[in-house]
């Protein structure tokens, strides 16, 4: 076995981490962390290549991307494509990667005790990776369907503008993503084979003195090191140097400049942006925080607070972001209202006023230290996370850690450990008017002169007048609304955690210790995090709130209109991870509160002062309501994957209103509407409540007193007066069409929905997991990797309120009716897979599914989630995952294709919900691809689909040269090329038996002229949502799985002790 050497095992960690970490080298100079966590249920690992988007070739935007996708297409030792995504979706896992500027980051997570296999796949792609001719297309088109998926997203477009008007010296330049054009249109002009300058660049870059891994197990640190010294030494180490960028991203030639751009969305923002020196190597006192902390405080005193009450912005927001070594930016955004468009320079004179203020108060050691403070705080009570989110954020830190920091304190970069004046006005003397560049973005801008590139967003570029220059820089403290924040009284000073003694195992349930006709109190004290925090839900039942789509829309404006009279004070609680959120629900509204227990109460008396006694401003709500109608808007210019739920949804419940409807209402909503509707809401309540985390039960009556003083005159609702959560329980086949609003939006979006049942049939529900979990990767694999059909596909189960089924959700470039179409197809091209899955996968994917159930909680707020749903949900179901597993446990395969075939097979009875988000300029299916699912279709029609080799047959449909009309003739001659190619494994002799072919080149043929079969679009359409929900029934009305009565604390009862 290879050597390795230890750098060290002395890692400062959180109090409360049991994990035990070693980070070593291995003899090809890749380090890697290795984590012995005791009690994890998952494994996960990552790998981090410092290679990413600055490496492109000029002539290669996206390359680096591409390699990430190509990558997992199969090595010399696992040659099948699916091999690695198989593995880990029969154990619970799953893995993803990403590219950035300068990384390449890989990683995965399944369940623990199959690490090993995982790993040594995982390390295949580093050593010996077949970059498949027969993928190339296939993932140059993946690439480009992530791309057009960004296409008219504000964020990616804006983000690329930054980019291509930064410096043409500096990699910042590029274009990152890559597309069709890119990476193989423009290279086939040019006679460049993408394939092998692929390979190039991974042999130039992918080096293991650059690669740093990080694996997780439960195993010990002997083991996972002897894994890793075996499974990873093999990647070759070409001894490479980090690249470095000399040249900076923004020169004198880039800076005071004004731009302005035209959004997809109606928004309206305001950045400011200043080039810095990086900061990695100032680790200790990270001056870049103190900066980041004032200006984009929202308190009394701060830029937010005066804009707000001037009417100019909603949202500010400030922070440093690395661009490559030795240069980052400081950037502050603001989210700006019409008048505060119209007021965009004397904001900027704001921002620079506050500026000199800080530099006239110079660098306060209270500020610093209360920063530093939380931040030991923050850190010294750190809770686990996500497996997987976990190694991939280690593995980048890891090649983020330079000679300046000792790697004893890799961890702990965030703590702030030393107060450096000098270093922070060092710091502050960038953000100077010198020095800056002005994003402004507004749908009001015409004619802009500019499109971009790769997105074409409209802008314009000019310089900032130097006469404004020169007042920024003569601007003096002329302000006396900005000055700097009080210290923060939300910062705890209390950190016992109450352990009880002799606990055992923690409770999955919590006990009910309070029963009124007001209010309802549940309690969970931690028996397994033992951290100085808690969570408490609190649900207002108010069922007028809900009543109509009218007063839902109100009720959205007052919990907007909440929340931002308390954002001074909810923003200094933010700072010390106290948080609060107010939402809507099914018959009411909802308030959380979560963070350190020590000052939660504070938090929570002034949220329920301002619910009682709230008197909205007419100035509030009018820039309230500006807000409002501005999110209804975007709703509809947001990505289709992401708006389609909400149709399907809405019209499946009983009391769900269209967010269309909610814009027009908003629209001509009057201030008086809402001064009338405030006192109805809290006319008549019930309080339900659940208190959790480092309480007692004697602080959890001291909450629901609380609750009781502010509430206690106000009327309890009546048992006629709750509003039942009910489902559609659908009765036939039916679609919903609907055309999106974005005219340049190419993708469509639909959403396959099967209704099984009521939820109240564990055994189907069981079965319909099963479903789930089976078709899981062969769906993904089918209907994305083979056919291409978009970047986003969704299978898995989908419950209502009431209700519960098996939904497949794909965003494409190809219309919905095809999309439908190939949906039908691989349901029924699965039967025979799952016919023929053998009794271990069957097994195995049984044992993958329980473990996913029987998942452990990593963290406080897992668990509270977990409690607060069963509660919200009023099913109270707190035992659900452990019941369900003793159903699977006792499912047989053929239970499960019987299960198949009666509710998703049986397209006859089946009863679904289509839903169809239309683009207004879809685009055509590529002829080749036509050819290539034609021919699969009719083997699979025959029982041949198994037997063919379908990447050589996409390869030699792709290198094909002699189509040009796509006729009989050319199909014809295609077809009698493939006589010799072995493209059957089993069955050479049908490609030449002329009576297939001939039934095939028909087959082939009536597909290209038409390749949806007319019988799609299925289903009665839905013209009317009213209609729709009056033809079919509702379901029963949500009820408790058992009597809340055996949830009630045998000591205390009603608040009241019985000892």
């Amino acid at each position: 076995m290879s050597s390795y050497r230890t750098i060290t095992e002395n890692l400062q960690k959180p109090d409360l981490d049991d994990r035990s970490y070693r980070l070593i080298e291995l003899e090809n100079n890749l380090k890697a962390l290795v984590i012995h966590d005791p009690t994890t249920d998952k494994s996960a690992a990552s790998l981090d290549c410092n290679v990413g988007s600055f490496n492109d070739p000029k002539n290669l935007p996206g390359l680096a991307h591409f390699c990430e996708h190509l990558l997992f297409m199969g090595t010399k030792k696992y040659p099948n494509e699916n091999d690695y995504s198989s593995y880990l979706s029969q154990h619970s896992g799953y893995s993803n990667a990403y590219t950035s500027k300068l990384d390449t980051n890989y990683y995965f997570e399944l369940n623990y005790n199959y690490l090993e296999g995982a790993l040594d796949r995982f390390a295949q792609f580093f050593i010996n990776p077949l970059f498949s001719k027969s993928c190339k297309d296939r993932e140059i088109k993946a690439v480009d369907s992530e791309n057009k998926k960004n296409l008219q997203n504000d964020v990616w477009r804006l983000s690329q503008l930054d980019k291509s008007l930064s410096s043409p010296l500096h990699p910042y330049n590029k274009f990152s993503t890559g597309n069709l054009n890119t990476l193989s249109e423009l290279p086939l002009k040019e006679g460049v084979d993408v394939r092998d300058e692929l390979i190039n660049f991974y042999n130039k870059h992918y080096s293991s003195n650059l690669m740093r891994l990080v694996v997780l197990g439960r195993e010990d640190l002997d083991t996972l090191t002897k894994w890793v010294v075996e499974k990873f030494s093999e990647i070759p180490n070409k001894d490479k140097s980090k690249s470095i960028f000399n040249n900076p991203p923004f020169t004198k030639k880039e800076l005071q400049k004004l731009i302005k751009a035209k959004p997809v969305m109606d928004t309206k923002s305001m950045e400011l942006t200043f080039i810095t020196p990086d900061q990695s190597s100032n680790w200790e006192s990270q001056p870049q925080r103190y900066f980041s902390h004032l200006i984009g405080h929202e308190g009394k005193g701060s830029l937010l607070y005066y804009f707000k009450e001037k009417g100019w912005a909603n949202e500010l927001s400030s922070g440093s972001m690395n661009i490559s070594k030795n240069y980052s930016v400081f950037a502050i955004e603001i989210d700006l209202t019409d008048k505060g468009l119209e007021n965009y320079q004397e904001i900027i004179l704001n921002i620079f006023q506050y500026l000199k203020m800080l530099e006239k108060n110079k660098p306060q050691e209270w500020i610093f230290k209360e920063l530093k403070d939380i931040s030991n705080m923050n850190f010294k009570f750190k809770q686990k996370s996500s497996v997987s989110n976990t190694v991939s954020k280690l593995s980048n830190l890891l090649n983020k850690v330079d000679d300046s920091l000792p790697y004893e304190f890799f961890l702990s970069q965030s703590i702030l450990r030393k107060y450096d004046p000098k270093l922070i006005e060092e710091y502050g003397s960038y953000l100077n008017p010198e020095n800056f560049k002005v994003l402004l973005v507004s749908p009001t801008f015409n004619d802009l002169p500019l499109r971009e590139k790769w997105y074409g967003t409209e802008h314009s570029v000019e310089d900032i007048d130097s006469n404004f220059i020169e007042k920024l820089n003569n601007c003096s403290i002329c302000n006396e609304n900005l000055h700097l924040p009080l210290p923060n009284e939300f910062v705890p000073t209390n950190f016992d955690v109450n352990r009880t003694p002799n606990i055992g195992k923690p409770a999955n349930r919590p006990k009910l210790i309070k029963s009124t006709d007001k209010q309802r109190i549940w309690f969970k004290k931690d028996d397994q995090f033992f951290v100085p925090k808690a969570n408490l839900g609190i649900m207002f039942h108010c069922p007028v709130t809900q009543s109509t789509p009218f007063n839902s829309t109100l009720t959205n404006i007052f919990l907007d209109l909440i929340e931002d009279a308390l954002n001074d004070i909810a923003y200094d609680a933010s700072i010390v991870g106290l948080h609060y959120g107010l939402s809507a629900t099914r018959d009411g509204f909802s308030l959380k509160v979560s963070g350190y227990n020590d000052k939660l109460t504070v938090l929570l008396e002034k949220v329920l002062d301002h619910l009682v006694d709230f008197k909205p401003t007419s100035h509030r709500f009018e820039v309230l309501k500006e807000k409002c109608i501005k999110a209804y808007k975007n709703f509809g210019y947001s990505a289709p994957y992401g708006q389609i739920g909400h149709y399907s949804t809405t019209l499946l419940y009983d009391n769900a209103w269209l967010i269309d409807e909610k814009l027009k209402i908003m629209q001509n909503l009057k201030y008086d509407d809402l001064v009338t509707f405030i006192p109805s809401v809290m006319k008549q309540l019930f309080i339900e409540t659940f208190v959790h985390g480092n309480f007692n039960e004697t602080d959890a009556l001291k909450i629901s007193d609380i609750l009781q003083n502010k509430f206690g005159n106000i009327r309890s609702l009546s048992d006629s007066q709750y509003l039942t959560a009910r489902s559609l329980l659908i009765k036939d086949q039916y679609r919903y069409i609907k055309e999106l609003s974005d005219p340049k939006d190419i993708n469509s979006c639909i959403e396959y929905f099967i209704q099984f049942d009521e939820i109240k049939d564990m055994q189907k529900l069981a079965l319909a997991d099963l479903v789930a979990q089976v078709t899981h990767e062969p769906c993904f694999n089918e209907l994305r990797t083979k056919e291409q059909l978009g970047y986003v596909v969704f299978s898995g189960v989908k419950k209502t309120r009431t209700t519960f089924g098996y939904r497949i959700l794909i965003q494409s470039e190809r219309t919905t009716d095809y999309l439908e179409f190939r949906i039908v197809e691989f349901l029924q091209k699965f039967r025979a897979m799952l016919s023929e899955m053998s009794s271990e996968k069957f097994n195995k994917n049984v044992e993958s599914l329980i473990a996913k159930k029987l998942l452990k909680k990593k963290n406080l707020s897992e668990e509270f989630s977990k409690i607060w749903g069963c509660i919200t949900s009023g099913f109270y179901d707190f035992d659900f995952n452990e019941q369900e597993v003793e159903v699977l446990k006792k499912l047989s395969k053929n239970d499960l294709l019987n299960f198949y075939d009666d509710y998703i097979l049986n397209f006859n009875n089946q009863k679904k919900l289509i839903t169809h988000l239309k683009s207004q300029s879809a685009l055509k299916q590529s002829e080749k691809k036509l050819i290539n699912i034609s021919i699969l279709n009719h083997l699979s029609k025959i029982n041949k689909y198994e037997s063919i080799s379908s990447n050589k047959l996409e390869e030699l449909i792709n290198s094909y040269d002699a189509f040009k009309n796509y006729d009989i003739q050319e199909i014809t001659d295609f077809i009698k090329s493939l006589e010799f190619k072995e493209l059957l494994k089993d069955d050479d002799k049908l490609l030449k038996d002329s009576d297939f072919q001939n039934k095939l080149i028909s087959q082939i043929v009536k597909d290209l002229n038409n390749p949806t079969p007319d019988i799609y679009p299925s289903g009665k359409l839905i013209n009317s949502i009213s209609a729709f929900k009056a033809e079919n029934p509702l379901t029963a009305a949500v009820q408790p799985v058992e009597d809340l009565n055996v949830f009630l604390d045998h000591e205390i009862v009603n608040g009241v002790s019985k000892l």
